[in-house]
């Protein structure tokens, strides 16, 4: 259940002026620029446990001939690229240095897929895409968190229960490091949340995915 910045900051303070020794000293502007470090942290420590762990999907219209577009300023990292073949969507090799192409074969013609690589924050495409439209490709993307500028913004709908108390012990352990005060009673609840959300994450991802029944052909 998403929840807003001044819930997740309430939680801090009620923890904070429990164990910490400097209840007078943490302001407002501390508690947001702890929020901000914390959620990139925990970002940092999500993409280790599993690309995935805000996954989004994404429509891109394009033109032909087009060689290059920008990607959108959320993504953090591409996991598939996919452009449009018929009524299906193919994915595109990442452009390395074997040398390879790669070809699908489909309606006894042979279609010879894109490559693309990522420079400067945009996709480049070698060839250029044949031809274009409004789902020309298909986007598969590992997304930042969004950032919350205010106390009533609320949380991306993947920072659940186990996130939320994650980020509490994270945001009192950077409020208490800017203090000079690294005494941090709730060392060992962070480090089981961090484990317990990594586990989970890893386990979401890893979960079996149907296949085609095996029909004899």
């Amino acid at each position: 259940m998403a929840v807003t910045r001044a819930e997740i900051k309430g939680r801090v303070l009620r923890l904070l002026l429990k164990t910490a020794n400097f209840p007078g000293f943490f302001t407002q502007e501390l508690l947001n620029d702890a929020f901000d470090e914390a959620l990139d942290s925990i970002a940092a420590d999500m993409f280790i446990a599993d690309e995935g762990w805000m996954a989004r999907m994404m429509y891109i219209e394009t033109q032909a001939n087009q060689i290059s577009i920008d990607l959108p300023i959320s993504a953090a990292m591409i996991r598939e690229v996919r452009y449009q073949f018929g009524n299906i969507y193919v994915p595109m090799m990442y452009d390395s240095d074997d040398g390879a192409n790669q070809s699908v074969n489909s309606s006894g013609v042979t279609q010879w897929a894109y490559k693309y690589r990522i420079l400067d924050n945009a996709l480049y495409f070698n060839p250029p895409l044949y031809e274009g439209g409004s789902n020309f490709l298909q986007l598969e993307y590992v997304a930042w968190p969004k950032r919350l500028q205010n106390d009533t913004d609320y949380t991306d709908p993947q920072l659940d229960n186990g996130m939320q108390h994650l980020m509490k012990y994270r945001m009192a352990s950077i409020c208490s490091a800017a203090l000079e005060n690294f005494v941090r009673p709730w060392a060992p609840q962070e480090d089981m949340w961090t484990k317990k959300v990594r586990d989970i994450i890893v386990r979401r991802n890893l979960q079996a995915q149907p296949i085609q029944d095996f029909l004899g052909y």
